[in-house]
Parts: structure tokens; C-alpha cells; sequence
């Protein structure tokens, strides 16, 4: 096992943080889908916006939603979809707007979004005999799949989180990169600017890992060697019209959330590494505190990447057992 939660990070608040945040965002999709035969679509929305969307499976199986990372796109759920496929889910990955194939929005929030969500549920119910999905999110994600929640207990059966991220939170320490976060939401031109540079670096050097993930524990700086590829084609994907969706993203995940987490009334899995050294254990605390019908495991010897492959599957397996 390996223990490395005792050290604690405190990054300076400098265009240093924002950097470092980039250089996340240089690692993280490939369309090699593992044999789930993906496809790619979009949902017309109403105002005339496209959400894009990949499906990994069959929609003949439960159907989850997937939300990703904070940089990330649809093509993330690549690492997820062999573990949903094998327990009889369909994972429906969904790029959030100004990233992959998803039109930019200024009005982008937490309250417009489970209206994002509802339209792409109806486009998808023609095609399943399920009137209910599931939610599968991760890190940045964390807080779009809550707002879904909260406000579409007709539509969501569950929600599982992965490396759930509260940053800004009451009792929530800072975890690595949340500077970044902070300084996205002051300064999204610099933001912007910075992203763009390091990205490029990025395709230049492929192969190099940034020593900012000197700060993520060892697990999961082996996750991202051996996982690279993957990690960084889903954002390249994220920024495929630029960097405005993912520095807009970034500032929507800091906490507060206009999200009342007290009225979800539908059930919420936790899951967390024991090295993860971005969702701290107090973030658990935190959200078990305020979400009235939620379960929590930490999983011991994992990080935030990590986790994937040993709790994705046990949260597939969960949400299709809260489906009826």
C-alpha cells in the first residue's frame, strides 16, 4: 500500500498556480474506445447549441451519464468504459459547453446545465427502454453531476462520484492545483493565455511529464506514464475551439455552488483515494455533512487518477443496483 497522504502542498497564489493547472491539462482521450465501438453525436439544444456526446456500449444496458474532469471531454470515459461495459452499463460521455464538440456559453452555470442535461436525456430515450439514468462523474465534474441531483430527481436515479472535488469549501483544505482555480475565475484572460502556451508545449513534447505533477502522489504519477496518450488527447479535445470553455469550467467547480446539496433527495456515491492529494479527505466530511442520502469509501493506496480502476467498476455496479 502505498501511504503518501501525511505531506501537504500550500502552491503560491501566482500565475505559477495557473501553470500548474495547464500542465494537468497536458496530460489528460484516445478513440481507441477498448472494443466498446464508440460513436460520436451531438444534441440540439434549445437555444441552438450543440452538447456533444460519445456512447460507449449499448443502450440496450443502463444507461449512465458521464461527466468529466475539469480540463477534460467525452473522450475521458475512454479509461471508464471498459469497467461500466463488463457490468452491463452504457456510459454516455457528454462534453460540458466551450469544450470538444459542445458550443460555448457565457451563460453557462450550475443552473443551466440540468437543462442541458434533460434535453440530451429526451434525445436518448428514444433509443432506450429506461426512463432513468445514472450519473457517473469525476473530479471537476463533481459539482455538475450534484446540480443534476438536486434538480432532476425524475431523471437521475443515482449519482457515484469519483475524486469528488470541493475546492473553496467550508473545512476543505487547499489540494494541489486549487490556486489555479482561483485564478481562473479572477484573471480568465491571463488563464486563457496560459493554457493556450502550455498545450502547445504539450504537442511538442509529448512524451514529457510537467514537473508540477511532482505534487500528485506516486501511484498516480505511474497512472499518467502509463496513461498519457488517453489523458492528453481528452484535452486536447477540450480545447478544440480554444481555451475559453475550460478556464470558464475552472471557475464554475470553486466553491460556492449555487446548488442547495440538502434538497438531494436521490442516493450519492463517494468514492476517494487515500493518496489523492487533490480531493482531500475533508472533502468527503464535507459533502456527507450536507447530502442528506450519500455513502463514502476511500480506497486505500489510490490517488486521483489512480482510483479509476478500482472504483469505477464497484460504482457501475452501484448505480445499476439503484436503477429500479
Amino acid at each position: 500500500m502505498i501511504n503518501d497522504t501525511s505531506r501537504s502542498f500550500n502552491p503560491s497564489v501566482t500565475r505559477r498556480g495557473l501553470i500548474a493547472m495547464a500542465a494537468a491539462a497536458s496530460t489528460i482521450g484516445s478513440d481507441d474506445a477498448f472494443g466498446q465501438n464508440p460513436h460520436d453525436t451531438t444534441c440540439r439544444l434549445a437555444d441552438g447549441r450543440s452538447l456533444g456526446y460519445r456512447i460507449y456500449g449499448s443502450l440496450t444496458d443502463f444507461p449512465v451519464l458521464y461527466f468529466h474532469g475539469t480540463p477534460g471531454s467525452r473522450l475521458e470515459a475512454t479509461l471508464l468504459a471498459p469497467f461500466c461495459h463488463a457490468n452491463g452499463v452504457c456510459l454516455i460521455a457528454v462534453d460540458r459547453p466551450g469544450m470538444g464538440r459542445s458550443t460555448f456559453s457565457h451563460g453557462h452555470s450550475h443552473t443551466s446545465w440540468p437543462s442541458d442535461v434533460v434535453r440530451l436525456i429526451d434525445q436518448l430515450e428514444q433509443s432506450t427502454s429506461f426512463d432513468r439514468f445514472g450519473i457517473l462523474a469525476m473530479s471537476g465534474g463533481t459539482s455538475f453531476a450534484l446540480a443534476c441531483a438536486a434538480m432532476l430527481p425524475e431523471r437521475i436515479s443515482a449519482t457515484a462520484i469519483v475524486s469528488p472535488r470541493t475546492p473553496g469549501a467550508p473545512g476543505v483544505p487547499k489540494g494541489v492545483l486549487d490556486n489555479a482555480l482561483q485564478q481562473a475565475a479572477t484573471y480568465p484572460r491571463l488563464a486563457e493565455g496560459v493554457l493556450r502556451r502550455q498545450l502547445r508545449r504539450s504537442r511538442r513534447n509529448p512524451n514529457v511529464m510537467p514537473s508540477q505533477f511532482k505534487k500528485f502522489s506516486a501511484v498516480d504519477r505511474n497512472y499518467i506514464r502509463r496513461n498519457g496518450t488517453v489523458l492528453r488527447q481528452a484535452v486536447a479535445e477540450a480545447s478544440r475551439c480554444g481555451t475559453q470553455g475550460i478556464v470558464h469550467d475552472m471557475a464554475l467547480i470553486r466553491w460556492p455552488w449555487r446548488i442547495c446539496l440538502a434538497r438531494i433527495g436521490i442516493p450519492v456515491g463517494l468514492w476517494i483515494g487515500s493518496c489523492d492529494y487533490s480531493a482531500l479527505p475533508e472533502t468527503l466530511r464535507f459533502l456527507q455533512r450536507n447530502i442528506p442520502d450519500s455513502r463514502a469509501t476511500t480506497v486505500l493506496g489510490e490517488g486521483h487518477f489512480s482510483i479509476i480502476d478500482q472504483a469505477v467498476a464497484p460504482a457501475a455496479i452501484w448505480l445499476k443496483s439503484n436503477s429500479v
